[in-house]
Protein backbone atom coordinates (compact mmCIF):
# COMPACT_ATOMS: atom_id res chain seq x y z
CA UNK A 1 0.00 0.00 0.00
CA UNK A 2 2.87 2.33 0.74
CA UNK A 3 4.34 1.74 -2.72
CA UNK A 4 1.02 2.62 -4.35
CA UNK A 5 0.78 5.80 -2.29
CA UNK A 6 4.31 6.79 -3.29
CA UNK A 7 3.51 6.14 -6.95
CA UNK A 8 0.32 8.22 -6.78
CA UNK A 9 2.30 11.11 -5.28
CA UNK A 10 3.82 11.65 -8.74
CA UNK A 11 0.42 11.51 -10.42
CA UNK A 12 -0.89 14.81 -11.78
CA UNK A 13 -4.19 15.26 -13.63
CA UNK A 14 -5.14 18.66 -15.01
CA UNK A 15 -8.14 20.01 -16.85
CA UNK A 16 -7.42 23.61 -17.67
CA UNK A 17 -9.38 25.56 -20.23
CA UNK A 18 -9.52 23.38 -23.32
CA UNK A 19 -6.84 20.80 -22.49
CA UNK A 20 -6.57 17.64 -20.36
CA UNK A 21 -3.25 16.22 -19.24
CA UNK A 22 -2.45 13.22 -17.06
CA UNK A 23 1.02 12.36 -15.81
CA UNK A 24 0.88 8.72 -14.67
CA UNK A 25 2.98 7.11 -11.93
CA UNK A 26 4.74 5.12 -14.67
CA UNK A 27 6.00 8.31 -16.29
CA UNK A 28 3.59 8.39 -19.23
CA UNK A 29 1.95 11.65 -20.27
CA UNK A 30 -1.50 11.74 -21.85
CA UNK A 31 -2.56 15.06 -23.34
CA UNK A 32 -5.48 15.95 -25.57
CA UNK A 33 -7.74 18.88 -26.34
CA UNK A 34 -11.23 18.57 -24.87
CA UNK A 35 -12.70 19.77 -28.17
CA UNK A 36 -11.23 16.64 -29.85
CA UNK A 37 -13.07 14.20 -27.56
CA UNK A 38 -15.56 12.06 -29.50
CA UNK A 39 -16.53 9.55 -26.80
CA UNK A 40 -16.01 9.05 -23.06
CA UNK A 41 -16.86 5.70 -21.50
CA UNK A 42 -16.49 4.27 -18.00
CA UNK A 43 -16.47 0.58 -17.09
CA UNK A 44 -17.23 0.34 -13.34
CA UNK A 45 -16.83 -3.44 -13.03
CA UNK A 46 -14.51 -4.60 -10.27
CA UNK A 47 -12.14 -6.31 -12.70
CA UNK A 48 -11.80 -3.32 -15.02
CA UNK A 49 -12.57 0.15 -13.61
CA UNK A 50 -11.31 1.69 -16.82
CA UNK A 51 -12.01 5.04 -18.45
CA UNK A 52 -11.73 5.21 -22.24
CA UNK A 53 -11.49 8.49 -24.12
CA UNK A 54 -11.69 8.43 -27.92
CA UNK A 55 -10.26 11.28 -30.01
CA UNK A 56 -9.68 11.41 -33.77
CA UNK A 57 -5.97 10.76 -33.35
CA UNK A 58 -5.89 8.19 -30.50
CA UNK A 59 -7.79 6.19 -27.90
CA UNK A 60 -6.72 6.78 -24.31
CA UNK A 61 -7.36 4.21 -21.58
CA UNK A 62 -6.61 4.66 -17.92
CA UNK A 63 -7.54 2.78 -14.79
CA UNK A 64 -6.61 2.73 -11.10
CA UNK A 65 -3.01 1.81 -11.93
CA UNK A 66 -2.49 5.08 -13.79
CA UNK A 67 -4.87 7.37 -11.91
CA UNK A 68 -6.23 7.15 -8.34
CA UNK A 69 -9.72 8.35 -9.34
CA UNK A 70 -10.53 7.25 -12.91
CA UNK A 71 -14.31 7.52 -12.33
CA UNK A 72 -14.00 11.18 -11.38
CA UNK A 73 -11.70 11.81 -14.35
CA UNK A 74 -14.24 10.21 -16.69
CA UNK A 75 -17.05 12.41 -15.31
CA UNK A 76 -14.94 15.58 -15.52
CA UNK A 77 -13.75 14.89 -19.07
CA UNK A 78 -17.30 14.12 -20.23
CA UNK A 79 -18.68 17.23 -18.54
CA UNK A 80 -16.00 19.59 -19.86
CA UNK A 81 -16.01 18.15 -23.38
CA UNK A 82 -19.80 18.23 -23.68
CA UNK A 83 -19.99 14.51 -24.46
CA UNK A 84 -22.28 12.08 -22.60
CA UNK A 85 -20.58 9.63 -20.25
CA UNK A 86 -21.29 6.11 -21.47
CA UNK A 87 -21.40 3.38 -18.84
CA UNK A 88 -20.23 -0.06 -19.96
CA UNK A 89 -21.41 -3.12 -18.09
Amino acid sequence: MREMARAYAGNVARIDGACFSLHTPGGQVMEFALSDVRQVSWNPSVNSRECTVVTPSATYRFDTRSCPRPAAMARWIAQRSGQPLQLKR
